[in-house]
Order: C-alpha cells, then sequence, then structure tokens
C-alpha cells in the first residue's frame, strides 16, 4: 500500500475470533495509521454462518490518505452482501476496482471465480 500500487485493503473475520493478528494485523498498519499515511474504519455486520447460526463479522478497512471514499462504497457493498443481496461478477469486480486491481487482473480473476458457461435460452 505504502507504495501507491493498492489504495485500499480489508479484513474481516467472525467477531468472536478476535482480535487476531494473523487474519487482521493491527500492529502492522497501526504506526501508519497514527502517522497519517493511512486511514482505518471498521464495521460490524450481522450474518450467518454456513451452519445457519446467527453470527456478527468485523471488516477492517485501510485506505492510503485521500483514498478514503473508497472504503465508504466498499462499506456499501459489504452491507448489502449482508443484507442478502447476494454476490456476483459485477460485485466481485467493484470489489477489485476498489482494492486496486487493474481490469486485467479483474478479468483474470473473475475468468477463475465465475467459470462461465455458455447457455441457450
Amino acid at each position: 500500500m505504502l507504495s501507491g500500487r493498492k489504495p485500499l485493503a480489508m479484513f474481516y473475520e467472525v467477531s468472536s475470533e478476535l482480535p487476531w493478528e494473523e487474519i487482521i494485523p493491527e500492529d502492522a498498519f497501526a504506526p501508519h495509521v497514527q502517522a497519517g499515511l493511512i486511514q482505518r474504519q471498521d464495521i460490524e455486520v450481522n450474518s450467518t454462518l454456513p451452519s445457519g447460526i446467527p453470527t456478527k463479522v468485523t471488516y477492517v478497512f485501510y485506505a492510503l490518505q485521500g483514498q478514503e471514499w473508497r472504503i465508504q462504497l466498499m462499506i456499501v457493498l459489504v452491507r448489502a452482501l449482508h443484507a442478502g443481496g447476494g454476490w456476483n461478477e459485477t460485485c466481485e469486480r467493484l470489489q477489485g476496482t476498489l482494492l486496486g486491481y487493474t481490469n486485467e487482473e479483474n478479468d483474470s480473476h473473475c475468468a477463475r471465480m465465475f467459470k462461465r458457461s455458455a447457455f441457450i435460452i
């Protein structure tokens, strides 16, 4: 991030599992947040585990100074997902773009994640 290649980082985990430095590296980002180079914001959302058990998930976002708007858009995306909006290739591409991936990187990732099938309607 500090080299400017990636403007946003996002980490998340079931809230009851935190703090967990290997999942959300708070200590690694703390000096940069304190220096004002990176902005930090977190949210907690209601979710459901694959087992059907309700839980809370904590998301932590870090954005380069001047790129904080990316956090706000990512929060909208995350809240829509957890509100039952589902996830699709458009969401994945938007997330990738907000995180700083190029169109080519998004294309490659989405080609793997959403293997296309030919459908005749």
